[in-house]
C-alpha cells in the first residue's frame, strides 16, 4: 500500500519545548537575549511547529514581597515577545501568517524553583501543557 502523507488522519503536532530566562524591566538586555529572541521567533513563524512552550525560569510576579517594576514573568515575557515581533516581522510581507497572531502559538509556563536540568526538561516535555505528539 502506499502512504499518503497529506492524509489528515497523518498529521502530527510538533512542539518546540525550550526554557528560557526571565527579565524586569531593570534588566540589561544582553547580545545573547537578543539572538535567543531572534531565534524564538523564528520557531514561532516556522510553519511546521504547531506550539512554541517556553518554560520561564526565574521568575517574580508571585512574589508579593518584589517591587512591580522589578517583577517578571509570562505576562512580560509574552508582551517582551509580542513587542519584538511588532518591531521587526509585522511589518516584512515575508511573515506572512494568514491572518492568524504568531504569538497564539506560545505556551509560557513560570518556572520559580530556577533554571531547569535536563532531567526537569524531558518531564517538562512530557507535561500536560505540550500538545505536540
Amino acid at each position: 500500500s502506499t502512504h499518503n502523507f497529506d492524509d489528515a488522519d497523518d498529521v502530527k503536532k510538533v512542539s518546540y519545548v525550550t526554557s528560557f530566562w526571565a527579565k524586569t524591566p531593570q534588566t540589561k538586555i544582553h547580545p545573547h537575549r537578543r539572538e535567543i529572541e531572534a531565534a524564538l521567533l523564528a520557531n514561532i513563524y516556522n510553519p511546521h511547529i504547531d506550539q512554541v512552550v517556553v518554560f520561564l525560569d526565574g521568575v517574580t510576579s508571585g512574589d508579593d514581597n518584589v517591587e512591580e517594576e522589578f517583577k517578571s514573568s509570562c505576562v512580560h515575557f509574552h508582551q517582551d515577545m509580542a513587542e519584538i515581533n511588532r518591531q521587526f516581522l509585522q511589518r516584512s510581507a515575508s511573515s506572512n501568517t494568514h491572518g492568524v497572531d504568531p504569538m497564539s502559538k506560545v505556551t509560557c509556563v513560570n518556572v520559580i524553583t530556577g533554571q531547569p536540568t535536563y532531567h526537569q526538561m524531558f518531564f517538562n516535555a512530557l507535561s500536560n501543557v505540550v500538545t505536540g505528539d
